[in-house]
């Protein structure tokens, strides 16, 4: 039941807090309030951050490609924020600030990205 290969950004307003998915099969470009990603890499494009760190503006630069699920899954529970702020690091952050750089499964919803928490040994 999965879907296409996406690129999900959040969408450019401040005020919206929604996110553009484009399918990279044909470009079909949808804005949407909630998504689920499988297999997701968190990409950011350095010339576009200093781009932005230059201009004193935002830009698509920075975003998630994935592959589009129809269905919430079972198991799995995406409980630790992402984000991405240009000014602080050239990668997306989780809550506790280590750098994510992909996750097998991403809830996006209410304008912020969700990863299963990290099984860690100690």
């Amino acid at each position: 039941m999965n879907g296409p290969r996406v690129f999900v950004h959040r969408s450019p307003g401040l005020a919206e807090r929604k996110f553009t998915i484009r399918d990279l099969s044909n470009g079909q470009v949808s804005v949407v309030d909630e998504a689920w990603l499988a297999d997701a890499t968190f990409e950011v494009a350095p010339a576009g951050r200093l781009r932005a760190l230059r201009e004193h503006r935002r830009t698509v630069h920075a975003g998630i490609f994935g592959t589009l699920l129809k269905r919430p899954p079972r198991g799995l529970r995406c409980d630790v924020a992402v984000r991405y702020q240009p000014s602080r690091a050239p990668y997306f952050l989780s809550e506790e600030h280590r750098p994510v750089l992909e996750a097998p499964l991403v809830h996006l919803v209410r304008g912020t990205a969700y990863i299963p928490r990290e099984e860690r040994w100690l």
